[in-house]
């Protein structure tokens, strides 16, 4: 506490010209060590002594003061944290939604929105239930997690198929919610399905040639004898087949 009966007579501040001049002053700390939001100043018109009882009474106002400042500090950070949230929320190209602990829709960005067929109602502090109109996906919301995360493919009315997984939202070692998070591959599907058939189309295509190229290396010994180098040959090209 920095308490000056008679501020004229300080020589540690300096009044700019023409302003009023306090009689006393008294300083007092808002909070202590990294929790220090400033500084609680009293001035009086006329200089006094200030007793136990008046330096308690302004201890308890500066502690007022230091309770507004650090609400006001951490309300600003949740809000400036809410905030880059929904920044990355919003421009995440992904359908996600984030369910709190009853099972409510707080927050849906807009690539949900914009997805057919995902959402029958798109108003945040609707119930799951009510949201989702998809049976595999409501299940696996509301489903345990197990593990880090939950997953599952999930095809749409559009045909397009999604890979949804849901994790638990954990604060102070408490799940305060749940967020499901949806990528389209439809693509990788598409390509799957394809490598698939240009597999399937390869191997018919080869067995007939290599079925012919095994029945004649066989057939070798049937037409005439053969020495032992061309025994060996032979049965490297049926090996080979194989």
């Amino acid at each position: 506490i920095l308490s000056v009966p008679n501020a004229a007579r300080a020589r540690i501040f300096n009044y700019p010209p023409g302003a009023p001049v306090p009689g006393s002053i008294v300083a007092l700390p808002l909070g202590k060590g990294k929790d220090y939001y400033g500084a609680f100043w009293v001035a009086f018109e006329r200089p006094r002594h200030f007793n136990e009882a008046q330096l308690n009474f302004l201890s308890t106002l500066a502690g007022q003061a230091y309770l507004a400042a650090s609400n006001a500090h951490l309300y600003a950070t949740a809000d400036i944290g809410r905030r880059r949230l929904e920044a990355v929320v919003t421009s995440t190209p992904d359908p996600i939604l984030v369910i709190d602990e009853k099972l409510r829709l707080l927050m849906i960005n807009p690539a949900a929105v914009q997805t057919p067929g995902l959402l029958e109602v798109d108003e945040a502090g609707t119930m799951i239930e009510d949201a989702v109109g998809i049976p595999d996906l409501l299940d696996l919301i509301l489903a345990p997690v197990s593990g880090k995360f939950s997953s599952k493919e999930i095809k749409l009315s559009d045909g397009k198929i999604y890979f949804a997984s849901v994790a638990s939202i954990i604060a102070e070692d408490k799940a305060v919610g749940r967020i499901c998070i949806l990528r389209d591959i439809t693509h990788y599907k598409e390509l799957n399905s394809l490598k698939s058939e240009f597999v399937s189309t390869v191997s018919h295509d080869l067995r007939s040639p290599l079925t012919l190229v095994r029945g004649y290396a066989t057939m070798l010994e049937m037409v005439g004898d053969l020495n032992d180098q061309q025994k060996d040959y032979t049965k490297k090209i049926v090996q080979g087949v194989e």
